[in-house]
């Protein structure tokens, strides 16, 4: 924690605090505090570094949706649901319009609403976002990617939680990373 801040007081002094190498090192503050699960202390990095990719890259920049993804997921893992779901309807929604449709970017959106909408039983809408998501992955990656694996993985614990076995045998061989 100490490299980072000393990280972060030399881009302060060199960039200004409004810039968004400042922003990047708040970030790396955040994710610290997050990995740690010090979730109270992350969040108003993640709410800092999202105000300022938003006022100096615009809502339209990748980096304001990776942020947007990134602090959806903070939210999720604190339980503040329906916070989550509208960061990750937003990541999608500017992901779909600036990046596409089939960009690896949209299909982290959908996969972690997919993933949040599993958790509270939701099981349909979760499958669509979920379904989704595989399929951008595989046809950008193919079977075997480590990225698809995971998201094959999402969609098996879906299909176990809402009983339907025949699904989990479709999915489950995709599971495996080569």
């Amino acid at each position: 924690g100490e490299l980072y801040r000393g990280a972060l007081a030399i881009k302060r002094q060199v960039y200004g605090e409004d810039h968004p190498e400042v922003a990047s090192g708040l970030f790396l503050i955040g994710s610290l505090h997050r990995r740690r699960r010090d979730y109270g202390t992350a969040e108003p990095y993640y709410r800092q570094v999202l105000e300022m990719r938003r006022r100096l890259l615009g809502e339209e920049h990748p980096a304001y949706v990776g942020i947007l993804q990134g602090y959806a997921g903070l939210l999720r893992e604190m339980d503040q649901l329906e916070r989550s779901e509208a960061l990750y309807r937003e990541a999608i929604a500017i992901g779909r319009r600036t990046l596409g449709d089939d960009h690896p970017s949209t299909a982290t959106s959908l996969r972690g609403l997919g993933v949040l909408l599993r958790d509270q039983g939701k099981h349909e809408e979760a499958e669509a976002y979920l379904v989704e998501a595989l399929e951008i992955r595989r046809r950008i990656l193919g079977d075997g990617h480590s990225f698809v694996a995971a998201v094959a993985r999402e969609l098996v614990v879906l299909y176990e939680d809402w009983n339907r076995p025949e699904q989990v045998d479709r999915y489950r061989p995709l599971t495996v990373e080569r």
